[in-house]
Formats: structure tokens, sequence, C-alpha cells
């Protein structure tokens, strides 16, 4: 009996840490990968290239597309394809898959492709860290070019920012945001992943002191685009 009185409040210990511990939210990688098992709408595509048929299932399943862009995802075509009764995990592999030296990844809501030979200018970029700051509502294009003149002073800091807006009175207005201890690509991924999602699209380059030079990036919500008007990069000559 003396025995047991001793270890019974080591054992209740034990069980109250594994109490706590299996109540601790799971971390956000781990939790949010359920999003991807979850069934999707049919994918049929015939002779799409691979771009067109990235930007598109994000948009028929409301899944917030990233995208590092190199020409081959436009020369490359997917023929005939037909995917039914699946997860969206099995999507985005199908469709990987079919473009040569391509990998992704799901982070922050966003499912990511990136190609194996992206410019080391460009990784820097996107792990670039920016000041914490707070966009207004307002325009998905206005809040990008708040996120914009963020970034661009952090490239160089010595410069002063000015920017201006162009944006349809139509244009649906997004929730305003706050940006706190993140990189670039971080950013981007909150920017999208709101309301029924959208698409960044991120242009690399070799120089990260002229990244500043010009926007390098693209960003449309799926709302503001609803028939995938971004296949601009596919008609322009390879970089």
């Amino acid at each position: 009996m003396a025995n047991e009185r001793v270890h019974n409040p080591v054992r209740a210990l034990l069980l109250a840490a594994v109490a706590v511990l299996s109540f601790c939210p799971q971390p956000r990688s781990m939790a949010d990968d359920s999003t991807l098992d979850r069934p999707v709408r049919p994918f049929y595509s015939n002779n799409e290239n691979v771009y067109d048929a990235m930007l598109r299932f994000g948009r028929e399943n409301k899944i917030p597309i990233g995208l590092v862009f190199r020409h081959r995802l436009c020369s490359t075509k997917l023929g005939q394809l037909s995917i039914e009764n699946t997860s969206a995990r099995s999507v985005i592999q199908e469709l990987t898959q079919e473009v040569p030296s391509y990998s992704w990844k799901f982070e922050d809501e966003t499912v990511i492709f990136l190609p194996d030979d992206i410019p080391a200018a460009t990784s820097s970029f996107l792990e670039l860290r920016v000041p914490d700051y707070s966009i207004p509502e307002g325009t998905l294009q206005a809040q990008v070019a708040f996120a914009w003149m963020n970034v661009k002073a952090s490239l160089r800091p010595y410069e002063g920012t000015a920017f201006s807006i162009l944006s349809s009175t139509q244009s649906v207005k997004w929730p305003s945001l706050t940006l706190n201890n993140l990189n670039v690509e971080q950013v981007l991924d909150h920017l999208i992943a709101r309301k029924e999602g959208g698409a960044w699209i991120l242009f690399p380059f070799d120089d990260l002191d002229k990244a500043a030079d010009n926007l390098p990036f693209w960003v449309t919500g799926y709302s503001d685009d609803p028939q995938g008007q971004t296949t601009a990069p596919c008609i322009r000559p390879e970089a």
C-alpha cells in the first residue's frame, strides 16, 4: 500500500502530461495536409498545357496556387487526361509528374509548384523577410501594391517608394490583412489564401539587386478572374 501511495502521484502527473499534449494543436504543416485529401471535382484535359491546367485546377476547386514560372509549363501538353473520384493530392501529383523537373509543396494553405532549376536569386527573394505591417481592406490588386511597396523597401531600404493603383470600381473587396514575421513567399500565400482563393505567379530572375526594378510576380483572385485570364506568360518569348 505504501508503494502504491508513492507511485500514484507520479502516475497522475504522467497522465496529466499526456492529456495536455493530446490537446496541443498540430503543427500547421501537419494539420493543413488534410485539405489535400478531400475529394475534388472531376478533372478533364485535352491537349492543354500544364500551366493552364494547374491554374484551372486551383480555380475550379478553390485551392490557392503559387507557381514559379518556367516556359516548359507552357510547352508541355497533357494530351487526354481524365481524373475522377480522387483527392486534390492525387491530381496535384499527376500534374506535377507531367512536366519535367518540377516539384510541389503545401504551405500556408497554398499549393506551390517549383522548378528544380530555380535561380539562387529567386530563392533568396522568396525567403526575404519583410517588416511587419497591415494592409487595409480593398481590392486584391490594391493590396498587392501595398505588399510590393513593403517588399521593395526591404530590397532597397535607401530608396523612397511610390506606387499607383488602377482597378475597376466593380472589383471585389478583400478583407484587411496583418502580416507579421513573414518572408515574401508567405506574404504571397497569405494574399491569396482568403475568400475563394487565388494564384500567384513569380517570374524567375538571376540578380536579386535588380528584382526591385520591376514587379516580378502576378497575383490574381479567383473571384476577380473567374475565366482564368492568366495565360499571358505562355505567349511571351522564353527568357
